[in-house]
């Protein structure tokens, strides 16, 4: 009789775990719908992808967005994940974002650019002025024309915002030739410092290494027809050593053309 007690006992306690189980199951499933449903569509983590992808093209730093943004993403994560690639790579069928983590990590990032975009509503007012207009009007004429041109003027009139709103509004996508705007670094100098700068435009997520031709071949393998570099405070590099002949090497290989945005003491003026 006693050992009977115990065995009904026991299948009663392992009736309790399996149901508690189902339950711990059920809320677990019942977090992550209400979790994707916050994305809701392909449609919508594209769009989140593009926004980030707009801002890595006018020269924000990949490594700038994991420090802001919320979750701890990591350099492969954000790869991925702007590149629209499953997290398992063992399972490429399926949505690619439908994972806990992936759709956790696009949210974060989707607060992060909204954040980014709100920072700008209070500079309307400054992107409206002729400074602004004659800076874009330039860009865009340049682009179209495919040709090579230095805007120069004052520090601080807005060349280089001017220059990020055209590359924000002209995105290099996964395949289409576009706009691509970066910065030289203060330290740059000589020809590494400038491959590494464009480089880095170009690949933001794979490390800069490697000889001075192998960076080359890179950025020529990396360029495609009708893109438009627009390279700000190129003064850097070229009070430090020349650098900017490969300039003419990429242009001149893969008909992309150059936007060299230059700090001086007079009034704005355009060379091409």
């Amino acid at each position: 009789m006693d050992q009977t007690i115990s065995i009904e006992q026991e299948m009663g306690t392992d009736t309790f775990r399996d149901q508690a189980e189902v339950g711990d199951r059920r809320k677990r499933r019942d977090e992550e719908i209400r979790l994707y449903d916050q994305i809701g569509s392909d449609e919508k983590a594209e769009a989140i992808v593009e926004r980030v992808n707009a801002r890595l093209q006018s020269g924000v730093r990949a490594s700038r967005i994991r420090a802001e943004c919320e979750g701890g993403i990591t350099s492969q994560q954000l790869e991925d994940i702007l590149a629209c690639k499953p997290p398992d790579r063992g399972r490429p069928f399926g949505i690619w974002w439908r994972t806990p983590e992936t759709t956790k990590q696009l949210l974060a990032l989707e607060k992060w650019v909204d954040e980014e975009e709100a920072g700008e509503d209070g500079t309307t007012a400054y992107a409206e002025t002729a400074v602004f207009n004659r800076v874009y009007g330039h860009l865009d004429m340049a682009h179209r024309a495919r040709s090579l041109v230095a805007l120069t003027g004052l520090y601080g009139i807005g060349k280089s915002f001017a220059a990020r709103r055209y590359a924000l509004e002209h995105t290099r996508g996964a395949v289409a030739s576009g706009a691509v705007m970066f910065e030289f670094p203060p330290g740059c100098k000589g020809d590494v410092g400038v491959l590494d700068a464009v480089l880095l435009a170009l690949e933001p997520h794979s490390p800069i290494k490697g000889t001075v031709t192998a960076k080359l071949d890179r950025i020529l393998e990396a360029l495609r027809p009708g893109d438009f570099l627009i390279a700000d405070e190129c003064g850097i590099p070229a009070e430090r050593g020349s650098g900017l002949r490969f300039m003419s090497y990429i242009e001149y290989g893969h008909r992309t053309r150059w936007c060299l945005l230059l700090g001086w003491s007079g009034s704005v003026m355009v060379r091409g």
